[in-house]
């Protein structure tokens, strides 16, 4: 039965169907209608799903891109080109910008609160906002005064942007099949911790993912967050020093 849900191509149901049966024949073993569970035997047998990893930019290619959106021989749109620069800046899931609200912004403490609801791992997420992230916000707010949220469909101004819109224009800017959306994550990971030699588990926790030390998996929104406000900092800082380079 696997191997013919297998034959499809559909690994990660195979994998499902594989940890049901996987129950049914524990739940056996303890009532005493079932020798073993025998799905052990044939869980390395079964192909497992492959990862394709999203396009991201090495460190030392950051200029050039900063370089295309300044020059923007794209011709993209103002909102684009803020769009793209917030979300190298904060490095959140593309989604999580395009769909930002007014309303999750907390300019006095200069934070960002992604609700849960729009989170990847079901939990609010904390974003300290550099001085230039700010300074993005408050052009935003000239531009879409009054509108739910901050990047809009300009052929629906009452909805958000969509996140292809981020992945089209990295494109049009000459990086297609080397740099993506979702890739900006990649590439701040690495050169923070390569060239602000920040530790993972900082950079880790501002990219919302769960803790992988022992000391649990709860998810603590404020966790090291004192130090992702000076990280968040620095890597602007960073970044701006790039640029006027």
């Amino acid at each position: 039965m696997l191997k013919n849900i297998e034959k499809r191509g559909a690994y990660e149901m195979t994998n499902r169907a594989r940890q049901y049966v996987s129950q049914i024949l524990r739940y056996g073993v303890a009532i005493g209608k079932a020798e073993r569970d025998f799905t052990v035997d044939i869980a390395g047998a079964l192909t497992k799903k492959r990862i394709k990893h999203q396009a991201a930019l090495s460190p030392h290619e950051i200029p050039e891109f900063l370089e295309a959106l300044s020059q923007n021989e794209a011709r993209l749109f103002p909102q684009t080109r803020l769009a793209l620069k917030m979300l190298m800046l904060t490095f959140v899931r593309p989604i999580e910008l395009a769909s930002a609200e007014w309303k999750d912004f907390d300019l006095t403490n200069k934070l960002w609160i992604i609700p849960a609801s729009k989170m990847k791992m079901n939990f609010d997420h904390v974003v300290p906002l550099s001085p230039q992230t700010i300074d993005i916000i408050e052009k935003l707010k000239y531009i879409h005064n009054g509108r739910k949220y901050l990047f809009i469909k300009q052929s629906h101004i009452n909805e958000h942007m969509s996140r292809d819109t981020l992945s089209k224009a990295i494109r049009s800017l000459g990086f297609q099949g080397r740099h993506s959306a979702h890739g900006f994550r990649a590439l701040a990971r690495t050169t923070i911790r390569e060239k602000l030699e920040y530790d993972s588990e900082i950079i880790e926790r501002q990219l919302a993912h769960a803790p992988s030390s022992s000391l649990g998996r709860t998810y603590d929104r404020t966790q090291f967050l004192d130090q992702r406000k000076e990280m968040m900092n620095d890597w602007a800082n960073y970044l701006d020093k790039i640029e006027k380079t």
